[in-house]
């Protein structure tokens, strides 16, 4: 089972990369100038000092485009730093960069920054079986993390096999004795009686290519007001009324077929905000969507099952990251458990989040009020 642990030496940590194929790829956007700088230093310091073992199934990159010559001009611009810093973590193994060469770094950029960074992973990390985004400003627990999504994948396959085969997702379950060796052997069992009676597909191959999930923190709700850090103004090509469900942005997961899906597009419809560009493709490819509110506690709420940890809707991502990281990876209430406790959920698995409600006047108007709570 993935556990929290000590770093690896650059030596052992290449090793370990060297021994296979990883599962997981995060990647962490990050920006030029000081502030990017101190968040990459807390998170290499915390979450991302834990996730070191979790290599190689779990691999973690700071995703960082070119200098804006705006910011380039205010000074805000080092690349002579960030190449030291990454000549440091490529030697310690220790999350270094994936540069997104000829992609402008800058706020309004980040849909553009996001495809970008799906086609690169894809490219770099080929056998990445998931690609998470995550902000510089917000904590994992890789570990837990990689252990959700496996999960999730399984349970996606033992219905697939279930289905096809005319039996129950409880019969599968049964059999495979509640371990990951276990399901691997009923696998194997279902697929050599379908190997012998069916010309078909073995369904390891056929989920394989169909399983595509998009995984996050779902909220939907209202345009938010003009003025608004969140207002979209392309809402109108929506409809003007309620967004679809998408999730939050300080970090979701693709399945891989999902990734692959957005790469593979060159004429993507771009909103003005990444979380709901995102929802808006993956509505668009027909993904399996799954609401997962362990992936959006707050440092009050969290806990042994926490798989991310922000202070939305209060900012967007920690409001102190600088001070709350060391304080989250310290804290008894938050580290540690195992799989029984991971499992817990959180919240109720109906209903979104709900971040802004709006009503339209007899003059078409949206008069927006702001309610923060469940929503069916």
């Amino acid at each position: 089972w993935p556990t929290d642990g000590a770093p690896h030496s650059g030596a052992q940590a290449a090793a370990r990369d060297a021994a296979g194929p990883s599962e997981v790829l995060i990647g962490v956007f990050t920006s030029h100038g000081a502030r990017g700088a101190a968040r990459r230093g807390v998170a290499r310091a915390t979450w991302l000092r834990a996730a070191l073992s979790e290599r190689p199934r779990v691999v973690a990159r700071f995703v960082l485009g070119d200098c804006d010559l705006r910011a380039s001009a205010e000074g805000g611009c080092d690349e002579a730093a960030v190449a030291r810093e990454e000549a440091e973590a490529e030697a310690a193994g220790h999350a270094p960069f994936l540069r997104l060469r000829g992609h402008a770094e800058e706020y309004s950029a980040l849909p553009f920054k996001t495809h970008a960074f799906m086609m690169a992973a894809l490219e770099q990390h080929p056998s990445a079986e998931w690609i998470v985004k995550a902000d510089d400003d917000t904590y994992l627990f890789a570990g837990r993390l990689r252990f959700m999504l496996a999960s999730l994948m399984r349970e996606g396959h033992r219905a697939y096999l279930a289905a096809r085969r005319g039996s129950s997702v409880q019969s599968l379950q049964a059999a495979e004795g509640g371990t990951a060796a276990g399901f691997a052997e009923a696998v194997a069992s279902a697929e050599a009686s379908d190997r012998a009676a069916s010309s078909l597909p073995l369904p390891a191959d056929a989920w394989q290519r169909e399983a595509a999930y998009y995984v996050g923190c779902m909220k939907k709700g209202w345009p938010m007001p003009e003025g608004s850090k969140w207002h979209e103004p392309w809402a109108g090509v929506l409809g003007k009324k309620q967004f679809p469900a998408h999730a939050w942005g300080p970090v979701y997961a693709l399945s891989s077929n999902a990734a692959r899906a957005v790469a593979a597009q060159s004429g993507l419809r771009y909103m003005s905000n990444e979380d709901l560009t995102v929802g808006v493709w993956m509505l668009g490819l027909n993904v399996t969507i799954r609401d997962e509110r362990r992936l959006c506690h707050s440092v009050a709420s969290c806990a042994r099952n926490s798989l991310a940890v922000y202070d939305i809707p209060k900012c967007s991502g920690l409001c102190h990251p600088e001070e709350s990281m060391p304080q989250i990876h310290a804290s008894a209430q938050c580290q540690g458990g195992g799989p029984l406790e991971w499992e817990q959920l959180s919240a109720p698995e109906e209903g979104y989040l709900r971040y802004a409600y709006g009503e339209w006047d007899d003059d078409g108007r949206n008069t927006p009020r702001i309610l923060w709570g469940e929503s069916g």
